[in-house]
């Protein structure tokens, strides 16, 4: 019985001396400089001889290996991990990672010496500088590769020709529409912005949830690397930066233009457990049974537990997950797989099916953490689980340097209406300062303080929306009270039109009213003249019947004739009201 382990830690248990003291044990110790040499130099060796790449760059695969190999002792030797750069762990398959890449150009990329050299330039910055947090230590790398570039390679470059003044860029994105993508070097950054725009556009043609992307240098660059990681087998990426770099985005759009379909877990409390577990079942069903290319893209606010980042540092590690499928699940895959093992002319026993399986979703699985480098989280996750290192590309998203912040100000403010050319330049340079600004008195506050205010590309994001925003407010508020104050000048314009009509109307009116004043005087003389003379007779007739009653005696009245009474009361009292 052989068994092979690793050290403990990062979902690998200890093992009990109950069990090892049984094994004869050997330590297998770090490859030196000469067997690095030969595996590697075997590997290119082989691989231009079956391409037919020209006697030149057969001729320099030993000083492509000898350099690449140089760089590496140099880094392990110089960049130590620390607590603030815990990541800068290098290995073997870093190393792997450069040839693997060189690979994936074909002699029509690869002319001659000099695009060779720009090729592993490229790949080696990829591989190592990438993982690099701070400017210094890339300018340092950066300074190392063209030495030795100029020593294995005998080029001539120097330093700045190659990292200020332009820079290297390799990519297959160019004509995404071809049968063939050429992995080559890119040069014209207009021709490739154009190109981004019309896939972003055909993105959100077509997708649900739409994109608003500029793409200044380095949002093309972070493309072209995740772009560059996708198309390879095992390839595992992670994405490293505060809220608001873009990380999450720019992998769906270059998961896109590699026609891969991106899978995402939903945001639900129970996101971890069994959910998780069911959730992995089918991405690793549908990329080893069904041959779907897909991207796994998780995000650090997503990892509810560590459970879940075993079973992830599982998948970068091996390319699956122990005791995942049930017996009943894996009969099935088993079977759904007997047609394609039966097309490839392979052994059709189960262990055979099964690796296969394995082959499939380690070809078409790639998967893209988004981790925020804020606080301890991130490095004691990835101290518990080294596959988070050892096995993906790292990619460092920096603060957004000024030209990327002017552009992305001027894009968003384009649209707005009513604004000279000259004040949307000035609002997009005034967004800038303010943001740069700030970063410069949260440098100034941790040194003062030793606390740390993030000043994300998320917050200078928020400030242009939040402005734009708020002008719409106002243009609102003041297109409302100008509204309102039209509507009421002309509420009074109308109401004086209609006094002045009233004027003329009363004026030609005049001599009616007057004439008829007139009259109403005389009728009004006429029914006084009336209601006197009619006064006059009701009140004889009121004297008259109150003789009547007072003559004839009260008592007699009243006993005699109680109705006539009643009439002559009542008349009595009709008549004094006129009076």
């Amino acid at each position: 019985m052989v068994c092979a382990a690793g050290p403990p830690g990062g979902g690998r248990n200890e093992v009990s001396l109950r069990f090892s003291r049984r094994f004869n044990t050997f330590c297998i110790p770090q490859p030196n400089k000469t067997i690095m040499q030969n595996i590697f130099k075997a590997i290119l060796t082989e691989y231009f001889k079956a391409g037919a790449y020209s006697d030149a760059i057969q001729g320099a695969t030993q000083d492509l290996v000898n350099g690449t190999i140089e760089i590496y002792y140099i880094i392990c030797e110089q960049l130590k991990p620390t607590p603030a750069k815990f990541h800068y762990m290098f290995n073997m398959r870093d190393v792997s990672k450069v040839f693997q890449s060189i690979m994936m150009a074909r002699p029509q990329s690869v002319a001659g010496i000099e695009s060779l050299a720009k090729l592993w330039i490229h790949e080696v910055c990829r591989v190592f500088s990438d993982r690099l947090i701070n400017q210094a230590d890339k300018e340092w790398l950066a300074k190392i590769i063209v030495q030795y570039s100029s020593k294995f390679l005998k080029t001539t470059w120097e330093y700045e020709e190659l990292f200020e003044k332009s820079r290297i860029i390799w990519g297959d994105i160019l004509k995404l529409d071809s049968p063939i993508k050429f992995y080559e070097e890119i040069r014209e950054m207009a021709k490739l912005r154009k190109m981004l725009e019309n896939q972003l556009e055909d993105y959100n043609i077509k997708q649900k949830n739409k994109m608003q992307l500029v793409f200044f240098d380095d949002a093309v660059e972070h493309i072209l690397r995740i772009s560059r990681v996708l198309r390879q087998p095992r390839g595992y990426i992670m994405l490293i930066g505060v809220g608001g770099s873009g990380k999450t985005v720019l992998t769906r759009l270059s998961a896109f233009m590699q026609k891969h379909e991106v899978k995402e877990m939903e945001a639900r409390k129970d996101v971890g457990g069994e959910a998780f577990k069911n959730f992995l079942k089918d991405i690793l069903i549908a990329a080893g049974v069904t041959g779907t290319p897909l991207c796994f893209l998780i995000a650090d606010t997503q990892i509810s537990s560590e459970s879940m980042l075993e079973d992830i540092n599982s998948l970068l590690n091996n390319g699956e997950i122990p005791n995942l499928f049930n017996s009943d699940e894996l009969g099935k895959i088993i079977n759904d797989l007997r047609p394609v093992v039966a097309e490839l002319k392979m052994d059709e026993s189960r262990n055979a099916i099964y690796s296969l399986f394995l082959d499939r979703i380690r070809t078409n699985l790639h998967i893209s953490l988004c981790m925020s480098p804020a606080g301890d989280s991130l490095r004691q996750k990835c101290r518990k689980f080294p596959s988070l290192i050892n096995c993906c590309t790292l990619n460092w998203f920096s603060r957004w340097p000024n030209s990327a912040l002017l552009s992305v100000s001027t894009k968003f403010l384009s649209d707005l209406e009513g604004a000279q050319p000259q004040t949307r330049k000035a609002l997009s340079e005034m967004c800038m300062d303010i943001h740069t600004l700030v970063e410069e008195k949260a440098a100034e506050m941790y040194i003062a303080l030793k606390r740390n205010v993030y000043v994300t590309p998320k917050s200078y994001l928020d400030l242009i929306s939040l402005y734009i925003e708020g002008l719409k407010q106002k243009r609102k508020e003041l297109n409302d009270n100008f509204s309102r104050l039209n509507g009421g000048l002309d509420k009074l314009n109308e109401t004086a039109k209609r006094i002045a009509q009233m004027k003329i109307k009363l004026e030609e009116l005049q001599p009616k009213l007057k004439e008829k004043s007139e009259m109403l005087d005389i009728s009004q003389k006429r029914a006084a003249e009336e209601q006197r003379i009619v006064a006059d007779k009701v009140r004889k007739r009121f004297f008259y019947i109150k003789y009547i009653i007072f003559r004839k005696g009260y008592w007699q009245f009243r006993t005699k004739n109680s109705m006539r009474r009643q009439k002559l009361l009542k008349l009595l009292q009709t008549t004094q009201k006129p009076i």
